[in-house]
Order: structure tokens, then C-alpha cells, then sequence
């Protein structure tokens, strides 16, 4: 290691801000959904298949929304939002209504569903990647 070199290991981007008025915002974009497919091609590769990652899931961007049907006509797996697909209509409404909403800002997911049935755990597990998403810092 270089002698003049101060590596500060961090925790956590907050563990960098002192300023108590600043938030950043994690959220996936495309970029993510990019990352994410170059990682499943690459380890296919290296495990000898032909078969690349939009041949085995679909990939998404989601937003929760207000689930619009009425509490006591959901089914027992319905909960009070549902995800939808940020270029759908609802999605687009969402999006728009907190563009400028500091307090409540969207969040964005990424969805991956299988389109094979034994492929539906590692879905799961892509799903829920948070380490390659966009950052935003809003300063107040």
C-alpha cells in the first residue's frame, strides 16, 4: 500500500454526509437492468450454456402503486399495493404525480420473473440485488 494512501473504510454513504438535510435516494433504472443481464450472460458463459439472460427472465422496472381493488374483494396474497411496471399507465401517473416530491419520492424496483418454473428462485434472488442501482442525492 502506498505510503501516503488513507484508506477510511465506510458503511454506508451517510457514514460520508454530516450535513443532517441531505437524503439520497437508491433506486434501479435501466442501467441496472443492463448490469444485471451482463452478470447472468457471464456466468452462463462460464458454466457452458448457450443461453442468455432474456432467454430464461423477463426483466421489469416496477413502482408500488395503491392496490385499486377493494379490501374486501382481494384475495389472501393482495396487499394494500401492487407492483406495476413503470411504463404502464399507472406506473407513468405514479411517476409523474411524485416527480417533484421530495417527501415521497417514487421508488423504483426491478423485477425479474422467470420463464422457466426452476428458474423461479434465482429470479427471486435477482430481484432483490441492491448493490448496482443509480444514486440521487437531494440537498435541502
Amino acid at each position: 500500500m502506498d505510503p501516503m494512501k488513507i484508506l477510511i473504510p465506510i458503511h454506508s454513504f451517510v457514514d460520508l454526509i454530516t450535513n443532517s438535510s441531505t437524503e439520497i435516494y437508491v433506486q434501479a433504472s435501466q442501467n441496472t437492468i443492463g448490469a444485471i443481464k451482463r452478470v447472468v450472460d457471464a456466468v452462463l458463459v462460464a458454466s457452458g450454456s448457450t443461453s442468455k439472460a432474456d432467454d430464461l427472465f423477463e426483466f421489469d422496472l416496477i413502482v408500488k402503486v395503491d392496490n385499486p381493488k377493494p379490501y374486501d374483494q382481494r384475495g389472501p396474497d393482495e396487499g394494500w399495493t401492487i407492483d406495476v411496471s413503470v411504463d404502464s399507465t399507472e406506473g407513468k401517473a405514479y411517476l409523474y404525480e411524485h416527480e417533484d416530491d421530495y417527501e415521497h419520492p417514487a421508488k423504483i424496483y426491478m423485477s425479474v420473473k422467470a420463464k422457466q418454473d426452476n428458474l423461479s428462485e434465482a429470479a427471486k434472488i435477482l430481484s432483490n440485488l441492491t448493490g448496482l442501482f443509480e444514486l440521487s442525492a437531494i440537498y435541502n
